[in-house]
């Protein structure tokens, strides 16, 4: 028989034997047990069917944002401590976090954030716009999901310290706008009482009301802009919002079946060996 070819070979160290005689043991092996193989792949089609239909389904939606001030890492951050709650499954935490009854942060299976862009040189709107991907196993709690992650950002003790300190700052440089706004319109009355009275140049002073008025026009632009950003220093804006996709994520059923015949042939493997193993032991 092939087995004590085999083993005959091995015990007397013939220079002759190699892998071909036990790759040959093996398909025989296999040859023989070609039912067994396909009991078991029977078996884990059955099982992979049936946690298919079983398993509750995950779904993936996404939401797109950006904040005018928190740099999308600190976003990440944020998020990736979310995710060490639900692995960790304290709800009681997560519904604190985020304000949502403990049947919604239940269903939230996982949450990841990315960057929309992954890599840019310049510092601009769109290097700064952030992803949110989230898995749920209830597609409700996507009506409220960006908002909970919103009210977590903006109850974060860390977070709300940096934005006071930009409130302080954009706060600061409006002020100082505003003097100098008053300074050049001051200046602007100045200059057309002195060309009104005809004290100096004409042209020079036509030139020098010219520039005033586009800088005043200038500060006014700029002030106009950190006040909007003022407006919305403690908001996520929301590019797009997480949508309900019917369409499960997970389980697959490819992947259930081919996992799960996977695991059937594993088990037929295991005791194939022991057996072998058990035999070669009686026959020692």
């Amino acid at each position: 028989m092939e087995k004590e070819h085999v083993i005959e070979k091995a015990s007397e160290g013939n220079a002759d034997f190699d892998a071909n005689d036990i790759l040959k043991y093996f398909l025989g092996s296999i040859k023989k047990g070609k039912r067994r193989i396909f009991i078991a792949l029977v078996i884990g089609t059955i099982l992979g069917v049936a946690f298919y239909f079983f398993k509750k389904p995950i779904y993936s939606s996404q939401m797109m944002g950006y904040s005018e001030t928190l740099k999308k890492e600190i976003i990440f951050n944020i998020v990736e401590d979310l995710q060490r709650l639900i692995d960790q499954s304290d709800y009681e935490q997560l519904k604190k976090f985020l304000n949502l009854s403990e049947k919604s942060v239940k269903s939230i299976v996982a949450l990841k954030a990315q960057p929309a862009i992954e890599r840019s040189i310049y510092e601009t709107e769109e290097s700064s716009i952030f992803i949110i991907e989230a898995k749920v196993d209830d597609l409700t709690v996507l009506d409220s999901l960006s908002e909970a992650i919103g009210h977590y950002v903006d109850n974060n003790r860390y977070v709300k310290i940096r934005l006071e300190r930009e409130k302080g700052s954009i706060l600061n440089s409006i002020e100082k706008m505003q003097i100098e706004i008053s300074d050049l319109e001051k200046l602007k009355i100045d200059m057309r009482e002195a060309l009104s009275k005809n004290t100096y140049r004409t042209n020079l002073f036509l030139s020098d009301i010219g520039y005033s008025s586009s800088k005043i026009v200038e500060l006014y632009e700029k002030e106009n802009a950190l006040k909007t950003k003022l407006e919305f220093l403690y908001d996520i804006k929301i590019l797009s919002d997480f949508v309900k996709f019917k369409k499960k994520k997970e389980p697959r059923l490819i992947v259930s079946v081919l996992g799960f015949q996977s695991l059937a042939l594993f088990v037929l493997f295991v005791f194939w060996f022991f057996g072998r193993v058990k035999t070669t032991w009686d026959q020692l």
